[in-house]
């Protein structure tokens, strides 16, 4: 018995709504400096003067880092290592960006010698298409999350950007002549750790090397 799908939702191929184009190659010695982003499979790879595609679009790696989804919000030039998705009145566009990294595509590969993403093999993948604004709410939450996630990694770099400031202010332009550096080894005691086993584990916690701690140095105060 088929699974009960909620009213107005389709399970399709994904070959039946989305058209995986094939970029075009473009040397790096072809290349005229301008603003348009180069898109490889590993995501932007350099600049052109000219794009190859003149909206925004979807861009899947093909060969080498296969699978990898990138958004292009401005015109781009994707090259031949890449699939590239156009705009579609079938989909909301930010949906199927979603879509497609969740059908992870990066695990299909097809060649054993340089990892490749068969087109026939990712237009066979079944999705679930929900009506178009169910796509676009649900493509609105994420987007949200996706934004929060972004904002926080650019406060954690501005906090770490502050960190070094103090610290090289603190200990190396403020550092006095009578301090010197120490290995943690050389004023405190260092035991070894125990035997970490991840079943035994249900929280993400860090794991410390005491290999590494003996490349901790510590400016001391000599009294």
């Amino acid at each position: 018995m088929s699974e009960k799908l909620p009213n107005g939702w389709k399970r399709v191929k994904l070959g039946e709504v989305a058209v995986f184009n094939y970029g075009k190659s473009l040397p790096e010695k072809n290349r005229i400096k301008g603003n348009i982003p180069v898109y490889s499979s590993a995501g932007i790879t350099g600049w052109h003067n000219e794009a190859l595609v003149k909206s925004k679009g979807i861009i899947v790696g093909r060969k080498g880092t296969i699978g990898k989804v990138y958004k292009a919000k401005v015109p781009f030039y994707p090259i031949d290592t890449c699939y590239y998705i156009l705009p579609n009145e079938n989909y909301d566009f930010d949906f199927m960006y979603y879509l497609l990294i969740y059908l992870k595509l990066d695990e299909l590969n097809e060649d054993s010698a340089v990892p490749g993403l068969n087109r026939n093999t990712a237009y066979s993948q079944e999705i679930l298409l929900p009506p178009l604004p169910e796509q676009k709410a649900i493509a609105s939450v994420l987007s949200s999350l996706d934004d929060k996630i972004d904002l926080l990694n650019r406060q954690n770099q501005t906090l770490e950007k502050m960190t070094e400031t103090l610290f090289r202010k603190w200990f190396i332009e403020e550092a006095k002549e009578d301090w010197e550096i120490v290995s943690l080894e050389e004023i405190a005691e260092v035991k070894n750790g125990f035997a970490f086993k991840s079943k035994d584990y249900v929280e993400i916690i860090i794991l410390q090397k005491i290999k590494n701690l003996k490349n901790i140095f510590l400016i001391k105060e000599i009294l």
